[in-house]
């Protein structure tokens, strides 16, 4: 960026205007102008706005901004150029973010639009890394990773080197979280901490912007460390989002799927007319759990394109990432309940989703509101309600901060949100029902009784199933040989599980377990635990099987190796029968009892039935 020339005020708000037309955007909000009247000025910003302000437009306008201000230094006069008049792009953004899946869909977003963007990943070619020195893109995005080794050799360009307009830290509060050692905890992400070398890369005078929703005084000051920041306009607003409540729901209860019950009864009953609901969960196998129960309540679907539910974290595969993506950036979008890890929604606008559901506390406030305010982006009213589970801020890991803010019972909850992040509370309309649930129980606004009508996430969560009471089981005595066979015919059924003509490619869009309908983990508790005599009702509700058929198949193979246990209930007598098929249609619907064996059912009973040591007379 070679332009040393100052520029009038009016100029600076037409390279505005000319670039929000090559967005195609009629014009920006108020805060993001002045943020980038602030950056054209040559200031490091500090942004930090309430999810869903808009602040990628920041670094999306960025470039367009400079090729028109470029024009204008060109002809040597002060007078403004027309937004119509051929302005070429000669500026490049450089865009650090945190995650693939957040790059390659503000890719998309930006191609669409007819923007030349690209996203510099571990497959990215070399011919990509010559076009961008060559200043084909006006927009890269990159990882920290990735620009600690080809950050040197990019930022040594010529060519680039000149384009450069800025360097943007998308997300920026990850610097703080995954960047820097907590306490015996090593970074997660290293390299986030590193980010400051990049400044010495690029010419002085190119600014540095952070961008994020969330960020605390300390977190303020490690931004500005870590990314050695200099002449900063620091933008703040208050992280709160009013037309968005806060509810904390305490259980008891560890079991996802009598939890969510009454969410896939929703789901099944209303199908695609269902409401969106976004459930964040602290873990890969909580994701999986809940999308093994929604699939053995509702069913499978042949064609992907008409599921009402889905999971997304960072090992999905990119074809599923990519395809609830664009189902959540439609209005009409199939997927109505999406399991997730915090990964889902940095950077997205997702559309009409109004409650979000937080399965176990976040590890932070940050975290919290982050989360929370993927909901009602359109400003309509929305639910948060994040349910506190016996063990769960161990599992999660909380911070101290936000164990604190699950232990309140007389405070209003988004007061203590605006203390975290040192904001005053102002002057708020809401009535007291739309604020948390704190201020609900206080709340009168119908003479002596509130008159408020509950989200259905609210009233639900509350009228959960009982568990089931706990049994006194025999044991049997089994030995190691015992096990090892068990374990090899357990995998052997799972295996066939997998080529059956029905779950072919299933494991690309939703992993081998839930795919094969028999998750690893649960054969290994089963083998674990086979010295339990269990009757089959006992042995259905304790293991995670997604289909009773499963569970029939493996009761039959621990049958065969380990012996000694009840019988499979049905198969004698026809009394047994019929409490054997009401109990299997109360835990799935979808089972058909089938007349005669198919050739598919006869190489099943083969793998039952087959022993790994050949039988003594």
């Amino acid at each position: 960026m070679s332009i040393s020339r100052k520029f009038t005020e009016e100029q600076l708000r037409s390279s505005i205007t000319h670039a929000c037309k090559k967005l195609k955007i009629d014009k920006p909000y108020k805060q993001q102008e002045i943020c980038l009247l602030s950056y054209l000025r040559g200031h490091d910003l500090i942004v930090a706005l309430p999810t869903s302000a808009g602040k990628s437009l920041i670094f999306e306008a960025a470039p367009f901004c400079w090729d028109y201000l470029h024009k204008i230094a060109s002809r040597g006069t002060d007078q403004s150029v027309s937004c119509t008049t051929d302005i070429p792009e000669r500026h490049s953004a450089l865009v650090v973010s945190p995650l693939k899946s957040l790059m390659n869909t503000q890719v998309a977003e930006l191609t669409e639009k007819g923007i030349n963007a690209v996203a510099l990943l571990k497959e990215t070619t070399s011919d990509i890394y010559a076009d961008i020195g060559r200043g084909k893109y006006s927009i890269i995005f990159a990882s920290p990773e990735i620009l600690q080794k080809k950050g040197p050799s990019l930022l040594s360009n010529p060519v680039f080197r000149e384009r450069v307009c800025g360097i943007f830290v998308d997300e920026v509060h990850v610097v703080k979280q995954w960047g820097h050692d907590g306490g015996s905890t090593k970074a997660f992400r290293q390299d986030y901490a590193l980010l400051s070398e990049l400044r010495s890369l690029v010419p002085s005078k190119v600014p540095v912007c952070a961008l994020t929703a969330t960020a605390t005084s300390e977190t303020i000051s490690v931004i500005t460390t870590s990314l050695a920041l200099k002449d900063t306009a620091l933008f703040t607003e208050s992280p709160d989002r009013e037309n968005i409540k806060l509810v904390v729901y305490h259980t008891k209860e560890t079991d996802p799927a009598i939890t969510f019950n009454w969410l896939a009864d929703e789901l099944k009953e209303k199908g695609k007319e269902c409401d969106r609901h976004i459930v964040y969960c602290r873990s890969h196998n909580d994701c999986t759990k809940l999308y093994g129960f929604f699939e053995k309540q509702i069913g499978r679907f042949s064609n992907r394109l008409e599921q009402t539910y889905a999971m997304y974290h960072a090992t999905t595969d990119k074809k599923v990432q990519d395809a609830v993506i664009d189902s959540f950036r439609n209005p009409d979008g199939s997927i109505r309940v999406l399991f997730a890890t915090t990964a889902f929604g940095m950077g997205v606008d997702v559309k009409q989703v109004y409650t979000i559901i937080h399965y176990g506390p976040p590890k932070s406030i940050s975290e919290y509101v982050q989360e929370s305010g993927r909901a009602g982006r359109d400003k309509k009213e929305s639910t948060s309600l994040l349910i506190h589970y016996t063990g769960s801020t161990s599992k999660s890991k909380c911070d101290k901060n936000m164990k604190d803010f699950l232990k309140v019972d007389n405070k209003c909850r988004r007061e203590l949100i605006l203390q975290h992040f040192n904001v005053e509370k102002g002057e708020w309309a809401l009535q007291q029902h739309r604020c948390c649930d704190i201020c609900s129980k206080q709340c009168k606004c119908n003479g002596e009784t509130c008159g408020e009508k509950k989200a259905l996430c609210e009233t639900s969560v509350t009228e959960q199933t009982p568990r089931i009471e706990s049994t006194v089981v025999h044991q049997r005595e089994v030995n190691q040989v015992h096990r090892e066979q068990l374990h090899q015919r357990l995998n052997t059924y799972r295996e066939y599980c997998l080529l059956v003509e029905e779950c072919k490619d299933n494991h690309l869009y939703s992993g081998k377990d839930i795919a094969s309908g028999v998750p690893r983990k649960t054969l290994d508790k089963v083998v674990q635990e086979c010295n339990l005599e269990l009757n089959f009702e006992q042995f259905n509700k304790r293991y995670t099987l997604f289909d009773t058929n499963h569970a029939r198949h493996i009761w039959d193979i621990i049958q065969d190796v380990v012996g000694n246990c009840n019988r499979l209930p049905g198969h004698e007598e026809e009394e047994s029968r019929d409490i054997t098929i009401s109990m299997a249609i109360d835990i799935d619907p979808h089972i058909d009892d089938h007349d005669e064996d198919s050739e598919e059912e006869l190489t099943l009973q083969a793998i039952i039935h087959s022993s790994s040591d050949s039988e003594s007379d």
